[in-house]
């Protein structure tokens, strides 16, 4: 809630000031809210070299670094379009908690590495989803097939090594679409493969929010359209020439030292 909060604050603040002042606006409240908790924890106060916060707020930092590299926050007036930007800054302001926190960190599942009961039922009938995957791209194979969801979208990214009979048992023989169409997967129960892909995007759909309807679009290694998969590894370095574009490491780091200057 909280990180959902401080996006929400940051946004609101763009509408009126530069899009670095509510940057450091975000900033500033991260900083303020650590250092806090480590002036009243003398346990943590002695802790000189990490990053301390209690068990609720260990995804506060990235809740904060991902809101900062969100359309509605990042770089300068002109590195996003303006329509962009503006739609991005209505859904921080309207959207739910939930929305908001999966709009800033979207789900990624590597479905070419899925456990065998992912896509199947539980006791209770639920569908299991595979493990998440960090959003880096240090953490994309070009053998894979992975499945992003942002709560308004899916996207589907397949590696140029990707093993055919992935493609072929979720797509058939005609292959993948193009990237420009709600792609509609083939119904082929007898494929173990198929039937498993299909019930984890059915469950992703079923659970969307005020009933919307999540396209699926499929992008491949190598084409244009793969840039879309970009803006969600959000964890990577961004351009040089861009505001707000370091890695999430490189954040931790500067929050680490903001916080412990604080304290001195």
């Amino acid at each position: 809630a909280m990180g959902a909060f401080m996006a929400r604050l940051g946004a609101e603040r763009s509408l009126t000031v530069r899009l670095q002042d509510a940057r450091e606006a975000v900033m500033s409240k991260l900083v303020a809210t650590l250092r806090e908790f480590k002036l009243l924890n003398t346990q943590a106060s002695r802790a000189f070299n990490r990053l301390i916060y209690p068990e609720s707020m260990k995804l506060l930092p990235l809740f904060m670094f991902a809101a900062c590299k969100s359309s509605a926050l990042r770089g300068h007036a002109r590195d996003v379009p303006v329509d962009q930007r503006i739609a991005s800054v209505f859904d921080f302001m309207s959207a739910s908690t939930d929305d908001i926190l999966k709009l800033l960190y979207p789900s990624m599942y590597a479905l070419h590495s899925m456990p065998k009961e992912s896509g199947t039922k539980d006791e209770y009938e639920r569908v299991i989803l595979p493990p998440r995957t960090v959003l880096a791209g240090e953490r994309i194979d070009a053998r894979g097939a992975y499945l992003v969801d942002d709560g308004r979208r899916l996207l589907l990214w397949l590696g140029k090594m990707l093993e055919p009979s992935f493609v072929s048992a979720v797509f058939g023989p005609q292959g993948p679409p193009s990237a420009d169409v709600d792609c509609v997967l083939p119904a082929d129960d007898a494929n173990d493969v198929s039937k498993r892909v299909r019930a984890i995007i059915e469950d992703i759909r079923a659970r969307a929010s005020r009933a919307r309807h999540l396209a699926l679009t499929v992008v491949i290694q190598g084409h244009p359209s793969e840039t879309q998969l970009f803006p969600y590894l959000v964890e990577d370095r961004g351009a040089a020439n861009v505001d707000g574009a370091s890695s999430y490491a490189d954040f931790l780091v500067s929050v680490h030292r903001q916080v412990s200057a604080a304290n001195r």
